[in-house]
């Protein structure tokens, strides 16, 4: 059997921090106020993230197609509430985007006609710090049955920063008195994560919990991986009993999985923690950023929409 190789996006990250902390200032004699100032910077931003690894929420299926439905609607909008008003910049992923659009803006997610589930190109829709990584395109995972519209997006004072032609909108982004980034997809995930997926759906089949077999991750497994889960779909929609799961071929599956998008994840995420480095640097109000600082919008008129839409 081949073991996966788990690539931790975090993990990686506290190596950047470290190196950033250790080297800052090397050739410079080591003791200008810039190489302090970094070390300082990578330590806090270290100490942070070990924090937020021993804290973290894990992900969730929605129940309801309306979100405000959800039973932890209220606690996930004081969340978003929060986070608006007290970070100096926020990721929010999936779900967890599709909420804060909803609550801050009223954006309604729309439903999918069928699961978007998969590995799918994506390309640059507009030319921003957080999009150096992606100028050459890239591919991201999706995983959901829900999507949001690029033109609510957009009126809503939100900039697209990457799309898919199949998947739809990947990332954007929006300034307030923070720096909030948002994912439709999952940069974050692991090779296995869409198999895993993948065979708890199998489950949910055998086990009558769902009507419809459900389809292969798009542009994920290989010819051979491929041909191995037709062959169980055949048994499984044959005979069709719990007991079955026993049987799935997870190991063939995912021999050879790779997560070709953790480089350009990383560097997305590493950009993310630049950013709020810079501004705790700065030691300032949560303010918009200086005009023409790296971190800026480009100023072909963005919205820096200070001001939320009624709730």
């Amino acid at each position: 059997m081949q073991m996966l190789q788990r690539v931790d996006v975090d993990l990686v990250l506290l190596q950047r921090l470290d190196t950033l902390g250790c080297g800052a200032g090397r050739g410079d004699g080591g003791d200008s106020r810039n190489s302090l100032q970094h070390r300082r910077t990578a330590i806090h931003l270290r100490a942070f993230l070990m924090q937020t690894r021993r804290h973290r929420f894990g992900g969730t299926e929605p129940l309801a197609q309306n979100l405000k439905d959800e039973p932890y609607w209220n606690t996930l909008s004081q969340i978003v509430d929060w986070a608006y008003d007290n970070t100096t910049a926020a990721i929010w992923s999936c779900l967890g985007a599709h909420a804060a659009v909803l609550h801050m803006n009223g954006i309604e997610r729309q439903p999918a006609t069928e699961k978007v589930h998969g590995v799918f190109d994506c390309e640059t829709a507009y030319h921003h710090p957080m999009t150096v990584d992606t100028a050459h395109g890239f591919r991201v995972p999706h995983s959901r049955y829900n999507g949001l519209s690029e033109r609510d997006l957009e009126e809503g004072g939100y900039r697209v920063l990457t799309r898919s032609p199949v998947a739809g909108v990947d990332m954007f982004a929006r300034q307030d008195k923070s720096f909030h980034l948002f994912f439709q997809g999952h940069p974050e995930y692991e090779a296995a994560t869409l198999l895993r997926e993948y065979r708890r759906d199998v489950g949910r089949y055998l086990n009558c919990e769902r009507e419809s077999y459900p389809a292969l991750p798009q542009n994920y497994l290989g010819d051979a991986a491929g041909e191995v889960a037709g062959r169980f779909r055949e048994q499984a929609v044959a005979e069709r009993r719990p007991d079955l799961m026993s049987g799935f071929p997870m190991d063939e599956l995912a021999a050879g999985l790779e997560a070709p998008w953790t480089p350009c994840a990383i560097g997305i995420y590493e950009k993310w923690f630049e950013y709020v480095a810079a501004r705790k640097s700065e030691q300032r109000p949560l303010i918009a950023p200086r005009r023409r600082a790296w971190r800026d919008w480009p100023d072909d008129g963005i919205v820096a929409a200070a001001v939320r839409s009624p709730r």
